[in-house]
């Protein structure tokens, strides 16, 4: 066909808009980091869990844990004191010389560290029936020729590590009709009486321990240390 021009037009082509290819390991890649995430929040919780326990771990094994038994001595348990008591050393009381029989505990610490603030009281049973009275007790250490005041004689006291503190309980005047407590507060004890006593040891930083033991006195001057028999010594449980 002469004298034709053929024209020739060039629509625009319109750009495909393109994604780029997802990557073939990228869903295992993301599922890698969650699990990464969980294993270090799982390690850093078993990391402060086992913080904890030897934290709590050591302080139990340091902490102080009192033992009480009666005092022994020359192969006698229990072992009975005999003084010489004289008005000087007999608190706000001018009497004559005389014998006492004293019946003490022992109280040793058996844990790592000192036992502070230790204090102890008297629970006494009479046929079951326990005495609403509190009797605080005496530390053998609180010598009432040095210390004047109440609140002095009877002040707690620390028990070191490893070592023992003589308490005293139970005391018996010659030529007395009754045992008495040598406590705050002083309860009497009549012969031929069947009476419990626990003693309760408290201190700031150990746990509660008890000393059980009965008592049945012949009325004998000789017959304190062979009137009170231990029943048992244990913990005291919080309630918590």
């Amino acid at each position: 066909m002469t004298g034709q021009v053929v024209a020739r037009i060039r629509l625009p082509i319109r750009a495909e808009k393109r994604f780029p290819a997802p990557h073939p390991f990228s869903g295992v890649w993301t599922f890698g980091s969650s699990m990464a995430l969980e294993d270090n929040l799982v390690s850093a919780l078993i990391g402060a869990l086992a913080a904890v326990i030897l934290r709590e771990g050591f302080i139990w094994i340091w902490r102080p844990r009192l033992e009480v038994d009666f005092e022994e001595f020359g192969g006698k348990k229990p072992y009975v004191h005999q003084f010489t008591e004289t008005g000087s050393s007999m608190m706000f009381q001018q009497v004559p010389p005389r014998a006492i029989r004293v019946l003490r505990l022992r109280v040793h610490d058996g844990g790592g560290r000192a036992a502070e603030a230790c204090e102890a009281k008297l629970e006494v049973r009479r046929d079951g029936a326990l005495d609403p009275a509190v009797f605080i007790l005496h530390w053998a250490r609180r010598d009432p020729r040095i210390f004047k005041e109440l609140d002095q004689v009877y002040a707690p006291v620390t028990i070191n590590r490893g070592g023992s503190e003589a308490l005293d309980v139970l005391r018996l005047a010659e030529s007395s009709q009754r045992i008495e407590s040598i406590s705050t507060q002083t309860f009497w004890f009549e012969p031929n009486v069947k009476y419990e006593l626990t003693v309760v040891i408290t201190s700031a930083n150990a746990g509660p321990v008890a000393f059980r033991m009965m008592l049945e006195w012949d009325g004998a001057w000789d017959g304190l240390g062979s009137s009170v028999a231990r029943e048992s010594s244990f913990p005291i449980l919080s309630p918590t």
